[in-house]
């Protein structure tokens, strides 16, 4: 009650010093934007060894053929981060073992754990990866779209998915930057692989969001 009734005197003493037009600011210009706590969707990265796993497609992986090793190492980077005593197996492992057997994908996740020693797989499906805006030809905006499977190698069936969603980003959301050189696409392509791992990440643990 007393915190209530201190914010009320201190609203009244800055419409004082400040005019009528403070009126028509936004409350979380005042008093900061409310929050809400999401909870994590799937919990079980926490204490696990993961194997990241990326399958893209052969166009994708043709015009950035860096994507699959760079989306795998930015999610771990922040699940590393957000989950506690979340650990991974090496990336570089598992980039090798799929360049070299090409049928990788026909592989029960089963097997692809047991390989590397894991305790879940995490299955990224990338659905579309691109760097074109829509309509255009001189106009570029990252896209990420995937379907994100996770699988529990202890349970009774470790190869169906304990947890799966699809995750779809945009980056920039607001506006297409303008194709200027090279150096574009590759910054932009760093940007949005980063706010896929962002996007991804918030499925794994609690976390703030703006009501």
């Amino acid at each position: 009650m007393r915190h209530v009734t201190t914010t009320l005197i201190l609203l009244g003493l800055i419409i004082m010093v400040a005019g009528c037009n403070i009126l028509s600011y936004p409350l979380y210009v005042l008093f900061g934007e409310q929050q809400k706590t999401v909870k994590a969707e799937y919990s079980g990265l926490a204490g696990a060894r993961t194997a990241i796993v990326v399958a893209v497609g052969p166009a994708t992986e043709f015009e950035h053929p860096m994507v699959r090793s760079n989306l795998a190492l930015a999610s771990a980077y922040e699940i590393g981060r957000e989950v506690k005593g979340a650990t991974f197996v090496d990336q570089q492992a598992i980039e090798r073992f799929q360049q070299e057997d090409l049928d990788w994908f026909y592989l029960p996740v089963l097997k692809i754990g047991q390989r590397f020693e894991a305790q879940r797989v995490l299955y990224l499906d990338i659905i579309e990866f691109t760097l074109e805006e829509e309509n255009s030809v001189n106009l570029l905006r990252g896209r990420v779209t995937a379907d994100v499977r996770v699988y529990d190698m202890a349970d009774a069936k470790p190869d169906e998915p304990v947890y799966q969603t699809e995750v779809s980003v945009m980056f920039p959301t607001d506006n297409p930057v303008p194709m200027a050189d090279m150096a574009t696409r590759a910054i932009l392509e760093n940007q949005t692989v980063g706010e896929f791992a962002k996007a991804l990440v918030k499925k794994f643990h609690d976390h703030k969001e703006p009501k």
